[in-house]
This record gives C-alpha cells, structure tokens and sequence, in this order.
C-alpha cells in the first residue's frame, strides 16, 4: 500500500496492521519502521555577519542549522552581495563532506577576500542530496577600514615667491571614512587639512619642491600621490639700450615688463663691474639702486682710466616684508659705445653689456692734436725746400766800356751765379 498523507520529508515513520471484524478492530501489529524521503531543507537559523577588527577584508558569520532539516544537510552554502552584485559565494559543510573548506559544526565562516569598510548583505542555505534549500533572512553589515588609496587630480593651481596652492579629488577607493589629508615634502608633513586644497607657506622663492599628498583615515595615512611644484621666480629684467653720456657716466635703459604687481616691486638695482679688456677683470661688483616705476637710469663716478665696464639690472621686490633681488650669476662683454638693440635673453635674464672706458675718448683727442702740428711743420718744410732751389741775382754795374775789334761791346753786363742762402758768405762774380 501507498500512503501519500502530508508526512514530514526525512521522518521514521512505524507501521502497524490491525485486523477488523464486526466485532471490532483487533490488536495493531508492527509491520514495518522507515523514514520519508529527503527533500529540501528549511532556512538556516539565526545568521549573525559581524565585522573583524583589523581585517578589513574579512566579515565573521555564524547560523544555526535548519528546523527542519529535511534530510542529512552536507553543506551551507554563504552568499555576502554588494550593491545588488553578487561578490562572494562559498559552500561551507559539515563534519565527514570532503570539500575545500571545513568549518567546525558546519556553522561558521570567515568570509575573507572582500573589499575594505564596505557593506555586504549576506545569507546562508542549506543543501541535501535532493538540493538547495531556503535562504535564510538577510543580515548586513561593514567590513573594518583600512587605509586608503591615493588621491586623485592633484595639481598646482597658485604660487607666490613663499607660497603654492594645491587642489585634489579624494580617493576613489576611500577604505574608510576620510578625517583629512596630509601634505609632506619628503617624509616630513609640512601641512595638514581637512579639505581638498592646501596653501603651503614659509618657502622659498624660485625653489622647485617634490611634495607628495595622502588621505587619512582611522587606520592610518594612505597611499602618496607626488607632484613636483615650485613658488614664483623673480622676473628678469633686460636690459634694452646703453649710451655713453660722458667719460665717467653711462645710461641705461632696460625692459620693464616684470609680470608681477607693482605695490611689492621695491624698485631696480644694476649691477657693474670694471675690466682692462674683455676678457681680463678687475674690480668687484658694484651696486647703485633706482626706484620703482623706472625702466632708464645713470650709472656716474665711473673711472676713465679703465677700458670696460660689464653692468646688469635686477627687480628689487618687498619678499615676506625683506628686499630680495637676484645676484648676476655671469657677465659678458660688448663694447661701451655701441647703442644696443634688444636681443632675446637666456633664462639667467642677464642682458649685460660692457662700456668702453674715457681713455679711447682722450686718446682721440690727442691724436688729432698730433696730427695738427704734424701737418703744420710739413708745411713750414716745403717752404723752406722751395726757397733753398731758388736763385739769387747779383748785379754790378760796370762803368767801364771795353771796345774790342774782335769782340761785342758789352754794357751793363749781368752775371748770375746761384748763392745758398745757408751760406755765412755770400760771394758775387764780376
């Protein structure tokens, strides 16, 4: 006979066979003793997810076991999902089931390999030969912190001559809730915040700086994003044009167009120093300062007796309340009495150019005294040599008449004779 009346699944069932007359039923007779098939087990009970301090990869969850459990239950099976995405699956069995991970009493299970402080919705199943069972009730929770990834979009926005200014994104990938960031220049934290941007003060003008910048969190300071920033150079100032005013004087024009506010420009200063020759220095450098809202000045008391002079000019700026002003790295030579044209400039911004000195100008002044005189004796000379090759006449008069048969009368005879007016003696010929 086949009996199909709503029995439990996996339940010892005894049968008894009683006998029935008119009289009535007779004594029950045991038959049979046997279990119903197994079917699918109910739900796990009692799922508790917990967080693991200091394992921000791991959640710890514990069940109890199905009531019923509708046949021998060989394996649990935890799912832990995110976002409506399924991120973790893994079967966990009871005692004597070979699989890959045993877990005492088949009840509990280090769930590992999952995100840092994220939240997970978790349940449990139970599996029979014939399946898998019901789920349990859904159970959630945050695995611990961690620290957190790196920043993201860091740059320079800003700088001053002490002074930059930095903006970033926080981490994509915060694990863990963000209490501030850190500014470091090597593995030293210059500044602290708790924003996205940081005004770093107390630096150096024109100096480059390897800065690095972390988020924060409970667990510590995360992973450093680098980023090479620099505080503004002083301008550089070309010089344009250098005229010659007088033996001990010079003028220079130079290049205002400086890139930076006015109210700090204290004003300019030249740099000049003398040399012999181009290439041979002499003295030190030497200073003289303008004021602000110039582009010419005059450099004067300079010493004639030397050949050249190099010069260049700086901005003079007001630097966290103190003068600051570049110091020329080099100088070159080109003659003082050239007027200079502008020309590009290399990145020192040192267009320096040399003056010839007040010699050459006294030089040529007595040159052209020399070349005077010399033309004056030259004249006095030839006048003599015309004079020398000349003749002098020297005339007697005869009184006397010689008459002569055979020869010419001869009245007021001439004889001429040349005389050297050089001579002490001048002699005559009759």
């Amino acid at each position: 006979a086949t009996f199909n009346t709503g029995l439990n699944p996996y339940t010892k069932f005894d049968c008894y066979v009683t006998a029935n007359t008119s009289v009535g039923e007779g004594t029950p007779a045991l038959v049979a003793s046997n279990r119903t098939a197994q079917s699918l087990p109910s739900s796990p009970l009692n799922l508790s997810v917990s967080t693991v301090p200091g394992s921000p990869n791991q959640l710890s969850a514990s069940w109890s076991p199905p009531i019923p459990k509708n046949g021998i239950v060989k394996a649990y099976t935890v799912y832990c999902n995110t976002s409506a995405k399924q991120a973790y699956r893994e079967q966990v069995v009871g005692p004597n089931v070979p699989t890959l991970r045993s877990v005492v009493n088949g009840t509990t299970l280090a769930v590992t390999g999952l995100s840092p402080y994220t939240q997970y919705d978790c349940y449990v199943t139970a599996n029979t030969s014939v399946g898998e069972g019901m789920q349990s009730k859904l159970v959630s929770n945050t695995t611990d912190e961690s620290i957190p990834e790196a920043v993201t979009s860091l740059k320079q926005i800003s700088n001053t001559f002490t002074s930059l200014t930095m903006t970033w994104f926080r981490p994509d990938i915060p694990n863990g809730v963000i209490i501030g960031y850190q500014v470091l220049l090597g593995t030293t934290i210059i500044y602290n915040t708790t924003t996205t941007q940081a005004v770093v003060s107390g630096l150096t003008v024109s100096t480059n700086y390897n800065l690095s910048v972390v988020a924060v969190t409970a667990k510590g300071s995360g992973q450093q994003a680098y980023i090479q920033a620099a505080t503004a150079t002083i301008p550089q100032v070309t010089i344009t044009l250098l005229q010659a005013l007088s033996t001990t004087s010079v003028l220079l024009h130079w290049n205002t167009t400086l890139g930076v506010s006015q109210s700090i420009t204290l004003g300019y200063k030249a740099f000049y120093r003398s040399k012999l020759s181009i290439k041979r220095q002499l003295g030190g450098v030497h200073t003289q300062f303008f004021p602000p809202n110039t582009s010419f000045g005059e450099i004067s008391s300079l010493e004639p007796s030397y050949a050249y002079y190099e010069f260049s000019v700086q901005v003079v700026l007001n630097i966290s309340g103190q003068p600051t002003v570049n110091q020329p790295q080099s100088f070159s030579s080109t003659s003082a009495l050239m007027v200079l044209t502008p020309a590009p400039v290399d990145q020192t911004s040192h267009t320096i150019i040399t003056a010839l000195g007040a010699t050459l100008a006294t030089l040529v002044v007595v040159l052209l005294i020399l070349l005077v005189v010399a033309v004056i004796v030259t004249i006095l000379v030839m006048r003599r040599k015309r004079q020398t090759n000349s003749y002098t006449i020297s005339i007697k008069h005869s009184q006397d008449v010689i008459a002569s048969a055979d020869n010419h009368v001869v009245e007021n005879s001439f004889i001429m004779k040349p005389v050297l007016h050089g001579d002490s003696t001048r002699k005559q010929s009759l």
